[in-house]
This record gives structure tokens, sequence and C-alpha cells, in this order.
């Protein structure tokens, strides 16, 4: 809607600018966004030489023929305190909030302010993120002495940001994020880049625990740590500006993990490589510090004050429904799926010729002596997957089955790290581990999965499995089997630590505890099971036996990542 500038009352100026702001700052955070403060220098609020504030600044360019109608306290405390602050689009571009509304809305003597007012901000470094506190509606005053006065309308999301809040449940201070990301910076310029650039090649050491969840953590630091080598690039504002959002946004994030990178399994790593410890002991103490049975576990139960901060939690980004779990099913999956079978074989049919028993006996023999060979998983998947028509899994008495969970509620809140709004994905793995060896585990036992022992499967799906934000990402697949489920339906919610989104991190030992204790809210009939095949550092044993384009049968034992 376009409306007449000669026309515009200031009250519908100042309604129209609030609610420009609220609906920038709605997007921006529903998209998994954030808001942020700039704070321009000392040089750009310059005028005639004199240093002056972002109002004043402000001011003197609205008509001076008027502009003494327009001095106000309450829009000087408005404009000093929140008339800095941006967003990002979802092409990662600045917006500046409120100041950028539509032209037609803009009375014509206040048109050069805005125009300066972008100027200003869109060159102006950000200071920290801009945090909401005491659940505001307004910033600023609505209507005061009874005039209008320009403002923001709070949207509910911008009240949401847990992130940012201590374990006593305060909201820090901009001024602190602001420092500790300038700690950040700090430490991460200290460490030298082939230190990170080796520990990227260590987690992908066929000997390393686990390496399957780190690397996404060791690409940020790697990425953060290139740019900051070299921060103005060149002598551009632009770009230098650019490369600086980038390290905020990335900071802000994946504030739970970078805020403290320097005590977590990855800085150890990389502090280990720093002092030159030699690679044995390295993949020893990591591996040690990564077991199964101990990273990011709770060792004890939460105290009464760590559950009440993850109550409020909850209910503050509306998680209540997100903590309802079931089985996934096929149907589930299937904007996920990159292989299936072309057919089933008894659907086929062929059309006989004159010599069709030459053939058919040729089948028959391939069938009977198919080509056995071995390989790693990476092979297969580049080399057979292209190719093949059908695949069988041989399924002894026990094998490392696992599980699909998703979402109950479609509309619920993402609670997966991977889980974003503009890309839902709330389908996460479980399995059995009660801490024997996996041979003597009876919960892996083929019977207990829907299968029967020493059998042929077929798989009817592959699917990579997310642990990361980015679907690339992936570090494992998963071979959906044909009527492979779980039968014990003794799972709890399989909601770790390490899938959990940032602003659960605080109280990860909570969220734990509760998905060890309360049991999936449905189990699916038509529920999915099956395998996970790594894509690194990792040996294993399946044998499958393939049916190509070509007719071709072949037996291939994986027995490795690589």
């Amino acid at each position: 809607m376009t409306h007449s500038t000669e026309t515009i009352s200031y009250n519908q100026y100042v309604a129209f600018f609030a609610a420009h702001a609220r609906e920038q700052i709605q997007k921006a955070i529903t998209e998994g966004g954030f808001i942020y403060k700039v704070k321009p220098s000392e040089f750009m609020l310059n005028i005639d030489n004199m240093s002056v504030s972002v109002y004043d600044y402000y001011l003197n360019y609205i008509d001076p023929s008027i502009r003494s109608q327009y001095l106000c306290n309450e829009c000087r405390h408005f404009i000093n305190r929140f008339g800095c602050l941006i967003v990002f689009n979802a092409n990662e571009v600045r917006e500046v909030v409120g100041w950028s509304m539509d032209q037609s809305e803009i009375p014509e003597h206040f048109k050069e302010a805005h125009r300066k007012m972008i100027e200003l901000l869109m060159e102006s470094y950000i200071h920290s993120p801009f945090i909401v506190k005491d659940k505001k509606p307004v910033l600023g005053s609505v209507e005061k002495g009874g005039f209008s006065h320009l403002h923001i309308l709070v949207p509910e999301v911008a009240h949401e940001q847990a992130v940012f809040c201590n374990t006593q449940n305060q909201f820090k201070n901009a001024g602190a994020v602001h420092d500790e990301f300038g700690a950040f910076c700090k430490k991460l310029v200290a460490i030298n880049p082939e230190s990170i650039i080796r520990a990227a090649g260590l987690i992908n050491h066929e000997m390393v625990c686990k390496s399957e969840s780190f690397k996404y953590e060791v690409m940020l630091l790697g990425s953060l740590r290139s740019v900051l080598t070299n921060p103005a690039g060149n002598t551009d504002i632009v770009e230098r500006i650019k490369k600086s959002d980038a390290v905020w946004k990335t900071f802000i994030e994946n504030y739970g993990f970078l805020n403290g990178f320097k005590s977590t399994a990855i800085g150890g790593l990389i502090d280990l490589i720093e002092k030159e410890t030699p690679e044995e002991d390295i993949i020893s103490q990591f591996n040690a510090w990564v077991a199964p049975d101990k990273y990011m576990r709770p060792t004890s139960a939460p105290a009464d004050e760590l559950i009440s901060r993850a109550e409020e939690i909850i209910e503050t980004y509306n998680l209540e429904k997100s903590l309802e779990r079931r089985t996934a099913t096929l149907s589930d999956l299937e904007e996920f799926i990159f292989w299936q079978p072309v057919a089933k074989p008894e659907e086929e049919k062929e059309t006989k010729g004159v010599f069709s028993k030459l053939r058919e006996k040729e089948d028959k023999k391939n069938a009977a002596f198919p080509i056995v060979v071995k390989m790693g998983y990476r092979q297969f998947k580049e080399e057979v997957l292209p190719k093949a028509k059908f695949i069988y899994f041989h399924a002894a008495g026990i094998e490392p089955y696992h599980a699909l969970i998703t979402a109950v509620h479609s509309d619920a809140e993402p609670i997966l790290k991977y889980d974003k709004h503009e890309k839902r994905n709330p389908i996460s793995v479980l399995t059995y581990n009660n801490g024997t060896p996996f041979y003597s585990n009876q919960y892996f036992a083929s019977n207990k999965w829907n299968i029967v022992p020493n059998t042929m499967v077929s798989v009817i799906a592959i699917l990579p499995i997310v642990v990361a934000p980015k679907l690339e990402d992936s570090q494992a697949d998963f071979f959906v089997l044909e009527n492979c489920r779980d039968t014990q339906k003794l799972f709890g919610l399989g909601l770790f630590p390490e899938f959990l989104r940032s602003e659960l991190y605080p109280v990860r030992s909570v969220i734990e505890r509760y998905s060890n204790n309360t049991d999936l809210t449905e189990y699916r009939e038509d529920a999915v099971g099956g395998l996970v095949l790594f894509h690194h550092g990792v040996t294993m044993d399946y044998k499958f036996t393939v049916m190509f384009d070509d007719g071709m049968v072949k037996t291939i034992y994986i027995d490795r990542s690589v």
C-alpha cells in the first residue's frame, strides 16, 4: 500500500515505523536469526567538526525550517538506545531496522534523515547482539505528554532468545557478549591455522572415536580463523563490514559452542596439537574425552534450580510439543531419500524372446555364482549405488540395528540443532546401548527387530543422517531395511546433548535425563529401522548382495568407511 507523503501525519509515520520494525524483527528471528546493534564511530558521528549523538545526527538532516518542532527527549532516548539496530535477511544481507521502511510511509521532510541513517548504520560495525530483557512489549514510548513518539513494537519471539541467559536465568548484558566475542577472536587468532587443519585430519582418523560428531565444529573454527587472519581483505568498507558481519553471525548462531570452545573436546584436541603432543597420545586422550558413556553426559541428578531453568526455557521457546517423539515411517523420510530400488523383482515383467532360455540360463549362473568383492563404504557409495537396481542385506543373528525418531507434531518448534524453520528435519537416530560388548547384546537380536536371522533383507531406501545444520554435512547414511522395526519398545526420546539446539545447552543434563526416562509417545507399526554406515573413521562388517542394472550380481563386503 502506498500513501501520499504530503498527507501522512506524524502519528501515522511513527506507527508505520513501529510496524515495519516489528515485521523485520519477527521475520529475522523466526528464520533463526538475531537482532544486532551497531555502533557508529566518532568519526562518522561528526557534523561541522563536532562529535554528536545518533539522535543529533538524525535531527541534523530534517528540514531546518521545521527541525525545532521535533526536538523531543523521548525520541532522543529512543534513537540513542534503539535507533542503531540491524537484522539479516534470508540472503544474509543487512537490513536496518525501522529506518528502511517504505518511502511512501515517510513524510517528505524526514526522507533525507532516513536516507542518512541507513547510510550511517550500513557502514557501522556490529557492537553486540541486541538482547530484549524483561519481556518489554515496546522499545521507547508510544505516547507521552499527549504526543506520539518513535518506538518499536517488540514481537513475542524476541523475548525468547534464552541463549543469552546465564545459569541463574538472568539475561547477560549486551556488553558482556561483546567482551566474550572479543575474547573468542583473541583466543582463535592465537591458534596456529595449521593446528586446526591437523585437527580436521585427526577427526577423520580411523582410530578416533565418535569422529562424526565434530567435523562441523572444526569447520567452523577453521573458516573463522581464516577470516580473522586478514579481516580487512581490502580497503573497501563494504567488504570489511561483510567479513566482520560473517564472524559475528557465526559466533552468535553457534554461541553455545564457540563462546567456550577452548573447554570443549575440540578445543582440547587443538590444545594438544599446539603442545606438539605425540599423535598416539592425542588420539588416546581425545577418545577418553568423547567416550559415549561420558561425553556431555550428566553425572548426577540435576538440581531443582536447574530443572526450573529448563522448564522456563521449554516454555519460552514453546517446546512442550517438541518433547513428544515417535518412531519415524518411510513417508516421513521421502524428501531425504537419495536411493531406492528400481522396483520389486516380482513386479518386473520381461518379454520372452526366441532365445530367452539362453538369457535365463546366464542369469541363473550369475545368481548362483555372484562376484565377491570387499570395499569401503565410500567406494560402495560412489561406484555401486549409482548402478544398483536392488540391494539385499545378509542379516545375521545379531546386527547393529538403529531406529529413526521424529516429532509427533509436524508444527512443533525445532528442538534439534539441525532442524530449521526454513528446512525442517526433526529426524534423529536412536539405538540401544547398555554398555555390554556388542555381540552379547540381546537388544540387537535380529528377531527383536522383526528380521528373520540368516536371511537376505531388501534395502528399500537410503538417506543421509544429519548431525549438523546443513544437509551436506551428513556424516553417515541410513539403510532402511524392509519390515525392520524395533519390537522391544524400550526407547527413550533420544534427545542427546550433541543434537540439541544451542538454547538448551545450559540445561542439557535435565533434557537428557528426561529423555532417558520418558517413553516415546507412539510406536508406529509401519516404523522404519536399519543400519548406519559412516563416511569416515569406522570399521564395519556388512554383507550385501547387489543386482546391477545390467543384470550383474555381486556379493559385497563393506568392512570400513574409506
